[in-house]
């Protein structure tokens, strides 16, 4: 039944004037607040696009800077004011722990959607960008409503970060970011085309309905534009946290509005509560609400770190670097007193392992959180980009949560990925001009050169300087900043000096045994490829120069991480940045017959891992437990406080962190191409291939994996313990980028898979 409509107006104004008021807190002492009224965030002196500012006053000498509660009117998109938040925010401000905001928006009469949106977003960034100027956290902003404010903080809170389009261009200050920190929704509308699902007073599908009006058309009419105004639309991992309060008999929005929210907010891991007043209509007095208001509130503003006051994070990847360093003493040879300063700060793993012995796999599963049997990444040649979602990427989280984001260098394979991930991103033109070779040689592609000149021959010189620079300047946010180091990656061209720290005439091969295959079965003989790199190396007498090569570079890179530490040590942000190193996986030099990386055995799989926390590791500790690099996002998103994306698969390692010698049982996996992977423990490596084939060593008596066990009817139950780690799926391989027959079977599997 329809009813007139000044009398839904008169019941929305009476029913507001009803909702909560004087928020009890216990605070001994009240301020005097002083008000700031008509203050315009648009261009122009509409009085519909102004907003009231509420400060507490406080002594010159105890001033400090405030987090904002800002209030967004209700009635219907068609009527009310600002001033209505002023008996909302009261009790908050003269506390003297908030400032207050109260906003108008243009209504329906004068604008149609998504005109409200576009002036609510305008109004933050207002605050934003007069922050300093008013004494305001720019961090830390939470947004409440009730009824039509209620749909629009529901709005602001899940569209800031997923939804660009819905920004709109309002204001002078759109430089600026409208997410928010928290939400506060009373009985905001979320899905309009199922309002007349239940019972209500309003005919909502009428085109005289203030949704309607909204729209500027019947909702049933309009479904494409309807879908814009609905937050269940944009609701995604990235919705900030939410505290929904309605009444269970609303007679104009009804209850199951409020559910379907919190059903689906919930459905993507979002902090949610929906509080349900019994019996409550559209508007109540009720003390529990009050409290839980101003304890969600106190929770998101007061008690959490903004992000200015998280810690920053210096993300260093060190290319094809084994473990080959000093203090994990598996090679004698090796001189890197820099990784070992590092280590020295912190907590260094001995046993870390890469996820994919290959730099894009590895990397894209890195940097996305997800193995390469959930994505379908497993090759050099398998593109990420079409398969890994900007919003999923460790940066592009980082950003999306205050973070100013740059780097330089190698951190995706090829560079920095999507640019668009970042605020900035290094080049490398100031790379100085070659000066030539004092020698060069090589076997194949495994080449090597003895560089005329200095360190910034090498591009690496230059990504470092690029990150010398970002420490040395002011941030006015914290800032994630990644640094990728090439070297030792092919081609070990360095400097000569390094080559003349590591002589000739001392360098020794590594463990090696000339059966070493006999007892590998077909698959594991086919991954070592004896017949390639390792029988030329034989032939051209060339082994022990490779070494040396390879020592070099390490040597080289070792170097310039030095360059970075010292910048570190002498900056302002030494005792408020995570530091966090990483090898992407590691490099055969002849054992096992193999070079390179693209193999399962533990020359392939293990690299470093270095993590500096101030405040929560322990100095110069090394951690005997088993750990893959899958544990690098997660692990960063609970140092920082930020929210754990729903996608991310990997289990943070800060209890390690924290406690070195803690309990863990997890393996590490790692994965090289389609249903072949490596589990590795304390004491155990298994290896199964995609075709059933196996491969165990015991760490404990043999730590260069010499005899395979798989075949020995006693380590069965070994065995079986191990394989229930392994995937439950694996998805298949994804295109490659130049089609070939391969791709043909890949697209096959994919379409199977989908089935």
């Amino acid at each position: 039944m329809n009813i007139p409509k000044f009398k839904i107006l008169t019941f929305l104004v009476l029913s507001l004037s009803l909702s909560i008021t004087n928020f009890a807190q216990d605070h001994s002492k009240e301020h005097e607040v002083n008000i700031i009224k008509d203050l315009s965030y648009a261009k122009g002196d509409n009085p519909r696009q102004q907003l009231d500012l509420f400060l507490p006053k406080i002594d010159e000498g105890n001033q400090k800077t405030l987090p904002v509660i800002v209030y967004i009117h209700g009635g219907a998109w068609r009527s009310g004011e600002k001033s209505r938040g002023y008996n909302k925010l009261r009790k908050f401000v003269s506390a003297g722990q908030y400032a207050g905001v109260t906003i108008n928006y243009r209504l329906s009469q004068e604008a149609k959607w998504p005109a409200q949106l576009h002036d609510c977003k305008a109004a933050i960034r207002w605050i934003r960008a007069n922050a300093k100027k008013y004494n305001l956290d720019p961090n830390k902003i939470a947004v409440w409503g009730s009824s039509a404010g209620g749909h629009l903080v529901a709005m602001l809170g899940v569209t800031s970060k997923v939804a660009v389009d819905l920004e709109g261009k309002v204001g002078p200050h759109t430089d600026q970011k409208s997410d928010v920190t928290c939400v506060v929704n009373f009985f905001g509308p979320s899905d309009f085309l199922k309002m007349n699902d239940f019972p209500s007073r309003i005919d909502h599908d009428s085109p005289r309905s203030p949704e309607s009006q909204l729209i500027g058309g019947a909702i049933q009419e309009n479904k494409e534009k309807v879908a814009t105004a609905n937050p269940l639309t944009y609701i995604s991992s990235q919705a900030a946290p939410s505290l929904i309060v309605h009444g269970t008999k609303d007679p104009l929005v009804p209850f199951n509005q409020s559910e379907i929210l919190y059903k689906k907010l919930k459905a993507h891991k979002v902090e949610v509560e929906l509080h349900a007043v019994k019996d409550g209509g559209h508007g109540f007095r009720d003390r529990e609400v009050n409290r839980k208001v101003a304890a969600f509130i106190k929770t998101h503003l007061i008690d959490r770190k903004s992000p200015k006051e998280k810690p920053n994070v210096l993300f260093i990847a060190v290319d094809d670097l084994n473990h080959w360093i000093g203090h994990l003493k598996r090679n004698p040879q090796t001189i890197t007193p820099n990784l070992d300063r590092l280590a020295s700060w912190g907590v260094s793993f001995e046993r870390a392992y890469c996820i994919a012995p290959a730099c894009n796999p590895s990397r894209a599963a890195l940097m996305s959180g997800m193995r390469p049997s959930t994505t379908g990444i497993y090759l050099n040649p398998n593109p990420y980009k079409p398969y890994i979602r900007p919003e999923q990427t460790l940066n592009s989280h980082f950003r999306a949560n205050g973070y100013y984001v740059a780097g330089a260098g190698k951190i995706y394979h090829g560079g920095g990925g999507r640019r668009e991930e970042w605020d900035d991103y290094g080049s490398q033109k100031g790379v100085t001009k070659s000066l030539g070779a004092h020698k060069r040689g090589g076997v194949g592609k495994l080449a090597w050169a003895q560089l005329k000149g200095g360190d910034d021959q090498v591009k690496d010189y230059h990504t470092v300087s690029y990150c010398l620079e970002q420490l040395n300047r002011k941030h006015d946010k914290p800032f994630f900043l990644a640094c990728g180091i090439f070297r030792p990656h092919l081609p070990w061209n360095v400097p000569k000096k390094y080559f003349d720290l590591h002589p000739l005439d001392k360098i020794k091969l590594p463990p090696y045994q000339k059966d070493d295959l006999e007892d590998l079965p077909p698959a594991g003989v086919k991954m070592a490829r004896p017949q390639g790199d390792h029988a030329q190396v034989l032939k051209a007498d060339h082994w022990k120069e490779l070494i040396r090569a390879y020592l070099a570079s390490v040597s080289y890179a070792d170097a310039q991480l030095g360059r970075l530490l010292d910048g570190i040590e002498k900056s302002s942000y030494k005792d408020n940045t995570v530091i966090v190193l990483w090898g992407d996986h590691g490099w055969h030099l002849g054992e096992k017959h193999h070079w390179r990386k693209f193999a399962l055995w533990e020359e392939a799989t293990r690299a470093p891992l270095i993590w500096v926390a101030p405040g929560v590791t322990p100095k110069n500790v090394t951690s005997k437990r088993t750990v893959d690099f899958l544990s690098i996002y997660p692990t960063l998103c609970d140092l920082t406080q930020l929210p754990k994306p729903t996608h991310v698969e990997g289990a943070s390692i800060l209890t390690l962190l924290k406690n070195p010698n803690a309990p863990w049982d997890r393996p590490a996996m790692t994965t090289h191409g389609f249903k072949n992977h490596s589990l590795r423990t304390q004491k155990w490596r298994y290896i199964r291939y995609a075709n059933g084939d196996e491969e165990l060593y015991d760490h404990e008596k043999d730590p260069y994996e010499w005899q395979n066990l798989a075949s020995l009817p006693q380590y069965a139950e070994v065995k079986n313990k191990l394989g229930k780690w392994l995937p439950k799926k694996d998805q298949p391989e994804v295109e490659r980028k130049n089609p070939n027959k391969k791709n043909q079977k890949n697209k096959k599997r994919r379409k199977k898979a989908a089935q």
